[in-house]
């Protein structure tokens, strides 16, 4: 079975994310701020993790918020959608606030190397979460079937987005600090 219909997916989510994200570049300065300093107490005690506990908490919790993305789907599409906007969101925030600080230059030094990784497989899993949400939808709806596709999201999740978000996580335990310490 080719994946062919989840395109559609895959452009909404896409969209959903761009969105979001561009909403929170453009959030005013005082609210960026405010979210910046939340975040810094929340990641903070991060900063005494050694660099393999670090891998496995950010392999963990992006793990389970990106299965908990793909699962919440079949709430008719409803978790994925918030997924996105929420961190579409606080990306776009992060980005803006934390650029006029050091410049864009350097916060695509720090993002790029892991983001390439993690973004792609939150959007995989987002827009099967997507699918199934609609495919649920359609099952009571329409009274479509909808058994004989249920584990296809669950093998794309486990061939696809969790070996992108392991690569992910190793790059920005080991390889995003080396490049932040080197360049920024």
């Amino acid at each position: 079975m080719t994946d062919k219909f989840i395109k559609p997916y895959i452009y909404i989510v896409c969209s959903l994310f761009l969105m979001s994200s561009f909403v929170g570049y453009l959030t005013p300065y005082q609210y960026q701020q405010e979210i910046a300093k939340k975040l810094l107490t929340y990641f903070s005690p991060l900063q005494s993790y050694t660099q393999l506990q670090l891998f496995i908490k950010i392999f963990l919790n992006n793990y389970l918020s990106t299965l908990l993305t793909l699962l919440l789907g079949l709430l008719f599409g409803l978790g994925p959608v918030i997924f996105l906007i929420i961190n579409g969101y606080t990306i776009g925030n992060l980005i803006s606030f934390a650029s006029s600080k050091v410049g864009i230059y350097k916060i695509g030094l720090a993002i790029i190397p892991h983001g390439i990784f993690e973004v792609p497989a939150a959007l995989i899993a987002a827009s099967y979460g997507l699918w199934w949400g609609v495919k649920n939808y359609r099952k009571f709806r329409y009274k479509d079937t909808f058994l004989d596709d249920f584990s296809l999201p669950i093998k794309r999740y486990i061939n696809i987005v969790i070996p992108l978000l392991f690569i992910g996580a190793f790059v920005e335990a080991y390889i995003t600090p080396f490049i932040i310490r080197l360049f920024i």
